[in-house]
């Protein structure tokens, strides 16, 4: 859901742990967006 090809970490690539904060934050944000069933906030994520 959230990438940023310019900024691969291509060392990290195997790493499960490893991820940039907004990387993580953006989509843990988008996947309780999902399990709540609220798609609304998905919908307008540029207002975001």
């Amino acid at each position: 859901m959230v990438h940023n090809l310019r900024l691969l970490a291509w060392d990290k690539l195997n790493d499960t742990d490893f991820g940039y904060d907004w990387a993580i934050e953006a989509s843990d944000t988008m996947k309780k967006h999902i399990l709540s069933g609220d798609h609304q906030q998905l919908i307008d994520f540029r207002a975001r």
